[in-house]
């Protein structure tokens, strides 16, 4: 995965099998670390329009922002999904579904 994003965004996936789709989660929050284990969120500051690229492992479907259940246009080139992801207010949720074998 790549983006043009702040340095203190963190990005981690997550496979779902049914359906079978991932689940990008984006965090962007300033952090204090309270102890040697312990971080707390000290201050949200929302992006705006981070362009997200991923190299995906099929023909992605759709994408949707889950937290608002709001459709994400994408273009797929072989492997390769780009998406804009509008706005991150400390979070979000972005889930790209794949096509079955039988939508094929």
């Amino acid at each position: 995965m790549t983006s043009k994003f702040h340095t203190q965004l963190i990005v981690t996936t997550n496979e779902q099998q049914d359906p079978t789709r991932w689940i990008v989660h984006l965090l962007h929050c300033m952090l204090v670390r309270a102890s040697h284990a312990i971080d707390l969120i000290d201050d949200v500051i929302p992006l705006f329009d981070v362009t997200l690229t991923l190299r995906v492992p099929a023909v992605v479907a759709c994408v949707s922002c889950e937290l608002q259940g709001q459709s994400l246009d994408f273009e797929q080139t072989g492997h390769t999904v780009c998406l804009i992801v509008p706005r991150i207010d400390g979070r979000q949720l972005m889930a790209l579904t794949f096509q079955t074998q039988d939508a094929r």
